[in-house]
């Protein structure tokens, strides 16, 4: 869609998918504040997990337990 001057209008539905995006940011922010963790387990393979968790200031530990009733290892994450 095209308007004066060469610009393109935004789609009403662009503006409204922004919405929805700020009040998820807005409302994680809120919970990161309600539930402050400090330290959670991960599946050690779970590589995404991992990284997806150290974007969000946790470290990995040295600390690793056994997932009880499985063969996989969960490793400790903290802030």
């Amino acid at each position: 869609m095209a308007v004066a001057g060469g610009a393109k209008a935004v789609s009403p539905y662009c503006h409204e998918a922004i919405h929805i995006i700020v009040l998820l940011l807005t409302t994680v922010s809120g919970l990161k504040q309600k539930f402050d963790v400090q330290d959670l387990f991960v599946l050690e393979k779970n590589i995404h997990a991992i990284r997806f968790y150290q974007r969000h200031g946790f470290s990995l530990t040295q600390e690793r337990q056994l997932e009880e009733g499985t063969t996989e290892y969960t490793v400790k994450m903290e802030r």
